[in-house]
Formats: C-alpha cells, sequence, structure tokens
C-alpha cells in the first residue's frame, strides 16, 4: 500500500506539471543539441526559482519528496519509466543542457528546468 501511494504522489506530481496541449514543432532551436548529446543528469524542477523536484544520474530518477527511484531509458523521441507496476512514455518536444520539455501520454506538456 505505501509503494502504491508514494506512486500515487509521484504522479500527481507530474499531474500538476502539466499545463496545456501543445502541437510538436519539427524544427529545432539551434541550441537543442541531439538527445545523444546532452545529458539528463542534474536537478529537476518546475522553473529555475523552484524547489527540486527530483534528480536524474545515470538511468535512475530519484523523487525528492518521497526517495522514490525510478528506471528510465530513452528510446527514439520519447522517454520510458518504469514505475515498478507500470510505464510510463513521455514524448520529448525540448530537451537542451538546462530545459527539458515533454508531452505526457494524456497529451498535457510538462516544462522542467535544470537547477
Amino acid at each position: 500500500m505505501k509503494i502504491m501511494t508514494m506512486k500515487l504522489n509521484w504522479l500527481l506530481m507530474l499531474a500538476f506539471l502539466c499545463g496545456c496541449s501543445h502541437v510538436k514543432n519539427d524544427a529545432k532551436s539551434d541550441d537543442q543539441l541531439p538527445d545523444a548529446l546532452v545529458s539528463f543528469d542534474g536537478v529537476w524542477a518546475e522553473d529555475t526559482t523552484a524547489n527540486a523536484l527530483f534528480t536524474i544520474k545515470g538511468d535512475t530518477v530519484v523523487n525528492f519528496e518521497h526517495g522514490d527511484r525510478m528506471f528510465f531509458k530513452v528510446v527514439g523521441d520519447t522517454i520510458v519509466i518504469d514505475y515498478g507496476d507500470f510505464i510510463g512514455k513521455h514524448l520529448i518536444l525540448k530537451h537542451t543542457q538546462d530545459s527539458l520539455v515533454l508531452q505526457n501520454e494524456d497529451k498535457s506538456i510538462t516544462r522542467l528546468y535544470k537547477r
């Protein structure tokens, strides 16, 4: 039950970060490098002044509030997160050295910034 509650909290956190729907722009900006050249490692937050939400190191995502550890991988233009009892897939709309914009499975947008 505790694990399920922590996972639900993680999902609620992602839902909190979601914005309005957005049509994917296939033209990448000049500052956006190919995903293979940009590291996901770091501390990520809703904006550059907000409290950190989670950290990524290697293939592991750690939620700061609950200490949950999840594993992820990048497959093409999608980040795939293993939550334990289900797999979440988030389309990478933008990935630079200091920002990450994801389209969630419900088509909402999550904007994250490296701190």
